[in-house]
Order: structure tokens, then C-alpha cells, then sequence
């Protein structure tokens, strides 16, 4: 009939050694198969590569001169089953990838001292997610949030930040919602080319963070620069604060108090007082999850920190806390205008308003 059968009693050493070698590089085709966006194109190329395998092997084997290529038993038993078994575990490991979520990590202080603003912070980003997944996704991605609790504290915001990058294996955090816990997790940020991207934090430090650290809420510098001009322009010249007990109060009391006594003015007493989340830190939070699905609808991978980083310098942008407003080199946002607002008493809030707007803020 043609065929030549060879009795094996033992399988050569080096044919048994070559059982698991076809698993080696399929690992990375795999990896870019996963990339692939239809399921058609996966069973394509891993039809390919299996006969493009099965080629390779068969030519390399010796030839009888009249019976063409020896195929022994242990090639057409062992090795080439395995080869076919991985490259459907190849398939199935794939699946529908160009189908899956983008996975975006979040980072608040869902519990702790700032939970009044993380747990607001967390649930206007899984609102504006909910938003852009009814409206039909990122080119027809669902996004996904997956939120961790940095508690508004350096320790536990690395330890949020190294389960969402070492567990879930997410590339883009936005968060955190406190200064403090923002600045504990960013030089891990940026050792490991992750975005750290906060609606939030406005500690001034944070703009030396590095180059994959971004921020839309404004720094601290600023407001209290600002803030010391306007209690010197009211005609205040001895100041008594009282502020949040945060690291973003604190930045904006410092540098406040740092303006004030500049012009000529004296600090008597200082106290802290609990949270007030306004709606402008809100807006900010939102901005960030859609500022984010515009970046990825340009990136298309939720992996590429880098693409992800030269979309925030590029973009400018129009949402809930301004029009036009960009990302400088250091991350900063700017573009955006400055104004003065009153916390009003206790009696005079409502659910709809807790400050009135007073005006820009005077200049020196």
C-alpha cells in the first residue's frame, strides 16, 4: 500500500523531547492572534500556522527514496495531535478578544477619611461608563471600571494600585480621589509606565509626579495664590483657617496662607473640619471616563500606556467642568477659568447648592 510502518517498543528520547517544543513559539502568535477583531480571522490564521507547522516538521524528516516522507508513528499520534490541541487552546484562550471590554482600573477612597468624595467620585465614573456603554461602547467595546479602595491613604493606595497591575493586569487607573493617596501610588506609576489619571487630587507635588501621571482637577498652586489675593483684597490683614481635614485642604491652606502672608497679612489659629464635596470635583471625575474612552477609540488597546499618555498631550477638550482645556507637560490641566465661591451655612444649603460664586479672583 505504500505506507511504511516502523515498530517502535519506546519512543526515541529526542522524538519525546520534541512533544512540547511547538508550544514555545505560539505563545507570542497566540498573544497577537488575541488582538485579531473577528473570531473568522482567529480560525484563519490558526489553520495557517498549524499546516505552516506541520510543513516545517515533515520536510525536515529524511525521504525513502521511492515512498516519499516518513511519518512515524510518534509524529502522527503524539506530536501532531499536540500541536492541534494547542492551537485550539490558542482559539479558545482568544475568543471573541476584539468583542471583550476595555478594562479601566479606578482608584477611590471608597472607606476612610476621604469617603464623602470617593464614593461620589466612583459612582459619577461607573455613571458615565453605564453612559457610554448604552450609547454603544468604544467602537463597539463595552468599557469596564474595575474599582479598588485606596481609603485616602498613601499605603493603601499602592496596595490597590499593585492588585489592579499585577492581578487584573490593567495599564489605566483613574483616581485617586486624595492627594495623599494619589502621591503614594504615582512614583509606582511611573516606574512602571502606568497612567495615573485623577479628577481630584490637586496636591501641588503632583505635577512633578512624571510623565504618566495627568490630572483634570486644578493645582492647588493657583487657588491659594488666588485665595491670599482675595482675603487681602477684602481688607482682612489677620486670618484664622479653618479646612478640610485632607492633603487637598492642606495644599490649598498652605499655599493660601503662603500668598496671604506675602502681602503683609498674619495667620492667628488654624482648625480642621470634615468634607464637602462640591459638584465642580464631580464634573471632574465624569470628564476623566469620557476624556478616557476618547483616548482608547483612538489607542483600541487598553494596554498601550504609551499611545494612552501621547493622547492626554494631545487632546484638548470639552465636557462637564469647561470648554477647550488641555494637558500641559507636566500633566496639568489648564485652560480652565478660575472663580471664587462662598461655602454657605449649614441652613442655607440645599440639595441643589452649597456655595454661591462670588466672582474670578483679584490678581496682585
Amino acid at each position: 500500500m505504500g505506507v511504511i510502518v516502523k515498530r517502535l517498543h519506546a519512543a526515541p528520547a529526542h522524538l519525546v523531547s520534541m512533544a512540547p517544543l511547538p508550544v514555545l513559539p505560539l505563545s507570542p502568535l497566540a498573544l497577537r492572534l488575541c488582538h485579531l477583531q473577528s473570531l473568522r480571522a482567529n480560525i484563519f490564521q490558526l489553520i495557517r500556522i498549524y499546516f505552516i507547522l506541520y510543513r516545517a516538521i515533515t520536510q525536515s524528516r529524511p525521504r525513502a527514496p521511492e515512498k516519499g516522507v516518513m511519518l512515524s508513528p510518534t509524529f502522527k499520534f503524539v506530536i501532531a495531535p499536540c500541536l492541534l490541541h494547542v492551537l485550539l487552546l490558542g482559539l479558545l484562550a482568544c475568543g471573541t478578544e476584539g468583542d471583550a471590554p476595555y478594562k479601566i482600573g479606578v482608584m477611590d477612597s471608597l472607606t476612610g477619611p476621604g469617603e464623602t468624595y470617593g464614593v461620589m467620585a466612583s459612582q459619577v465614573k461607573q455613571m458615565a461608563a453605564d453612559e457610554i456603554n448604552a450609547g454603544g461602547g468604544i467602537n463597539g467595546r463595552m468599557l469596564e471600571l474595575v474599582v479598588e479602595d485606596s481609603q485616602c491613604s498613601a499605603e493603601e493606595a499602592i496596595a490597590a494600585y499593585e492588585k489592579l497591575t499585577d492581578v487584573d493586569d490593567i495599564k489605566i487607573i483613574l483616581g485617586t480621589s486624595c492627594s495623599g493617596a494619589m502621591l503614594g501610588a504615582a512614583p509606582h506609576a511611573e516606574a512602571d509606565g502606568t497612567i495615573l489619571f485623577s479628577g481630584l487630587a490637586s496636591n501641588p507635588d503632583i505635577a512633578n509626579a512624571g510623565d504618566y501621571i495627568f490630572r483634570t482637577q486644578m493645582s492647588d498652586t493657583q487657588v491659594g495664590i488666588d485665595t491670599g489675593n482675595l482675603l487681602w483684597a477684602d481688607g482682612i490683614r489677620a486670618l484664622a483657617t479653618i479646612s478640610e481635614a485632607t492633603d487637598y485642604a492642606e495644599g490649598v491652606r498652605r499655599t493660601s496662607v503662603a500668598q496671604f502672608e506675602k502681602r503683609g497679612g498674619r495667620v492667628v489659629a488654624e482648625e480642621r473640619y470634615d468634607y464637602i464635596a462640591f459638584p465642580w470635583h464631580m464634573g471632574s471625575a465624569y470628564d476623566t471616563v469620557y476624556i478616557t474612552a476618547e483616548c482608547l477609540k483612538r489607542t483600541e488597546d487598553d494596554q498601550d500606556a504609551d499611545g494612552f499618555r501621547d493622547c492626554l498631550y494631545d487632546i484638548t477638550w470639552s465636557g462637564a467642568i469647561g470648554d477647550n482645556y488641555r494637558f500641559d507637560e507636566n500633566g496639568e490641566v489648564v485652560g480652565l477659568s478660575r472663580v471664587v465661591v462662598e461655602v454657605l451655612p449649614t441652613a442655607e444649603r440645599t440639595d441643589d447648592k452649597i456655595y454661591r460664586v462670588l466672582g474670578s479672583a483679584p490678581r496682585e
